[in-house]
């Protein structure tokens, strides 16, 4: 146990033997192959249907040993068919499915009400999630990925830097009177039969001066992530535990509760907050739920009826057996104009990904190999060029790669990482040569 106080060590203790009896639960019922996990996807590789319970027996065997551990940041292999054909970086992207919601509240006159837009557009981005239990691909360092929707002024660009000792992406977005900048450092502890992750990264939205107002600059992180019942019971995503804005320009705030699931789904997916002022007085009352809807009520007007901020109003695609969203299923499916179009480190130029896509499982798996192979070739390389620094009592610096972004003072700019301003116009500037010279996976 990490050194901690009184409580924290016996919370600690209870933890682990909590994860211990899960262990035991779980391993018990492998073996009689009884309550074996159902997942809303079917595992499916080269056209047919896996054995869920002879594949869940042999993963556990391998995972029971790690129970407490960061599994996130290990070098783990899974087989292809725990993988739905995303990345890391196309996930992140998906936070702005309803980006519009930042346009509105950076229209707002009423601050309770800007920062009750804010709100809703944090919850909105969790609706992606509620249905989707695989895995994307890990992006590897100097991967990219572009979006943009011309329709609400929208382009976002990520970059995946760093894939060990601990993962971390980088995402920036603009809008209209808005930009918004994220790093993402997950880490998943490991439980028995759940993982709980959680983003030790940073979040910064910037809204424009407008009217001789100086610019607002907010910034949050997120609450807990658990993925439950991976070997037992149906799988599900429950992100629960409490969430803050804060105004680093006004001194407001939001304040809201994730609710924890519950028996019986009780508190599934439900939110509630408030807008709060500089005087901790309630402004704007918020509930709704991060699958479905969120409203907001004004203080000032308690009799009025709440009005709604949001809707996921059917996002998700039934049609597709990756239950993504409209969004997201335009992500892959690109034509090959347009994949030329693309520099070659965004994550629509992987193999794997679009194989998958396909539903040649099989040929993804080999792709993903080959992408896993040169990534550990230039790992190799990486790490004899940084021993012989060493030796010559030198330092290399490990983010001496980074094309995009730059490291900044966390305590000044609310975050570690901003956009430095290359990528749209590097990209629209490259020649047919340099194009080739970016060639990654």
């Amino acid at each position: 146990l990490r050194r901690r106080g009184g409580g924290d060590v016996e919370a600690a203790a209870s933890e682990a033997a909590d994860d211990e009896k899960a262990v035991e639960e779980v391993r018990k019922a492998l073996e009689s192959g009884a309550g074996v996990s159902s997942h809303e996807h079917h595992m499916v590789y080269n056209g047919k249907e896996v054995d869920e319970t002879e594949f869940k027996q042999s993963a556990f065997a391998e995972y029971a040993s790690m129970i407490g551990m960061d599994v996130m940041n290990m070098s783990l292999s899974l087989p292809i068919y725990c993988f739905e054909p995303s990345t890391v970086l196309s996930r992140m992207s998906e936070t702005f499915e309803f980006a519009e919601l930042l346009n509105t509240a950076a229209k707002q006159t009423d601050p309770g009400m800007k920062h009750a837009y804010v709100a809703a557009f944090i919850v909105s981005s969790y609706a992606h999630s509620g249905v989707r239990t695989l895995k994307p691909f890990d992006s590897v360092p100097g991967e990219t990925f572009e979006m943009y929707h011309d329709d609400i002024g929208l382009r976002y660009i990520a970059e995946h830097v760093r894939d060990a000792p601990k993962s971390l992406s980088i995402g920036y977005c603009e809008g209209r009177g808005w930009s918004f900048t994220e790093d993402v450092q997950p880490v998943a502890m490991f439980h028995g039969n759940s993982v709980e992750i959680s983003n030790e990264g940073h979040r910064k939205l910037v809204f424009e001066a407008s009217g001789g107002d100086a610019p607002e600059v907010l910034s949050w992180a997120y609450p807990s992530t658990n993925v439950c019942n991976l070997f037992l019971g149906s799988t599900y995503i429950d992100h629960h535990g409490d969430l803050t804005v804060k105004n680093h320009s006004t001194g407001m705030r939001v304040v809201l509760r994730f609710t924890k699931s519950g028996w019986f789904d009780n508190g599934r997916f439900e939110v509630k907050g408030a807008v709060v002022d500089a005087n901790e007085q309630a402004q704007v009352l918020l509930e709704g739920k991060w699958n479905e809807s969120f409203s907001a009520r004004p203080v000032s007007a308690m009799l009025d009826p709440s009005i709604e901020l949001w809707s996921a109003n059917g996002h998700v695609d039934t049609t597709s057996p990756w239950k993504f969203t409209k969004l997201a299923k335009s992500y892959f499916d690109v034509s090959e104009e347009e994949l030329s179009k693309l520099p070659l480190t965004d994550s629509r130029q992987r193999k794997d990904v679009r194989l998958l896509l396909q539903g040649k499982s099989a040929e993804a798996s080999e792709a993903r190999s080959k992408i896993l192979y040169k990534l550990n070739a230039r790992n190799k390389t990486k790490m004899d060029s940084a021993l012989a620094a060493r030796a010559k009592g030198e330092e290399e610096d490990e983010f001496a790669g980074v094309q995009y972004f730059k490291q900044v003072d966390c305590k000044e700019a609310h975050t570690e990482w901003d956009y430095n301003g290359r990528y749209f116009e590097a990209v629209a500037a490259l020649s047919a040569d340099d194009r080739l010279k970016q060639a990654l996976f």
